[in-house]
């Protein structure tokens, strides 16, 4: 209970700094002032990652994290993570590269908020430990039954790549009560999260990776559909510096 107290009062002031960082960015025309800010911007949002990796890490083990289906886009949801990852993707000269099924349904029924949260993780670690080259998003749709679709879900990066040892305590990382080792590791705290997550959709994180080569990371997804019109092509094009 303290850190979820503790977790929201610290984003009060950190969303302020954000906003005036903002500001700051949109009305300077001094290039060593922007400089300055974007590295501001860079660490606040940083720090609300922290942040928010350890009220969703505390409400866990409080019992308080609850899967809430709603109708939603998953192109929205996807057009929203780029949004979120595209400046340091920018930044560290990496190109973003997306395969959306087009048979995709326009309108799904599951906890969107949980979904997103799943692929902002795994795609900001994927943009964070690529030094050079690009990150992929892909998915892939299987119709199962009248009203059901298995969404597969793949990231890859041209990133430093993972010993079998890092990859079985990602897959493995899980919430736990009292757990030095957990809470001493941030990536392992986000890592805790997306498989609990992903275990309360019914779904399993899995992982392939070569040190200097890469990683492979994804999921499938079971949802129910509740309009299989494709609609429009998703819109977000390949992204290069």
């Amino acid at each position: 209970s303290f850190l979820i107290n503790m977790s929201n009062q610290i984003r009060t002031p950190i969303s302020s700094i954000m906003g005036m960082n903002t500001m700051i960015m949109n009305t300077t025309h001094e290039v060593e002032t922007k400089a300055f800010s974007q590295d501001i911007r860079n660490s606040a949002k940083t720090l609300m990652g922290v942040v928010n990796d350890i009220l969703d890490y505390a409400k866990i083990q409080n019992g308080s994290v609850e899967i809430v289906p709603v109708q939603y886009d998953l192109r929205t949801t996807i057009r929203t993570v780029h949004d979120m990852v595209r400046t340091i993707a920018e930044e560290k000269e990496l190109e973003l590269r997306y395969e959306i099924d087009e048979n995709l349904p326009s309108m799904l029924y599951g906890d969107e908020i949980r979904i997103r949260q799943c692929l902002l993780n795994l795609m900001s670690n994927a943009v964070k430990y690529t030094k050079h080259g690009m990150v992929s998003f892909s998915i892939h749709c299987e119709k199962n039954g009248a009203q059901d679709v298995f969404l597969r879900f793949i990231i890859r990066d041209t990133g430093m790549g993972m010993s079998e040892e890092q990859i079985q305590r990602l897959m493995h990382s899980k919430v736990v009560v009292d757990s030095e080792d957990v809470l001493s590791d941030g990536d392992n705290i986000g890592a805790s999260i997306v498989n609990y997550l992903l275990d309360s959709m019914g779904a399993q994180l899995h992982v392939h990776s070569t040190l200097g080569e890469g990683t492979e990371v994804s999921f499938r997804l079971l949802q129910r559909v509740i309009n299989w019109d494709p609609g429009d092509p998703f819109d977000v094009k390949h992204n290069s510096v």
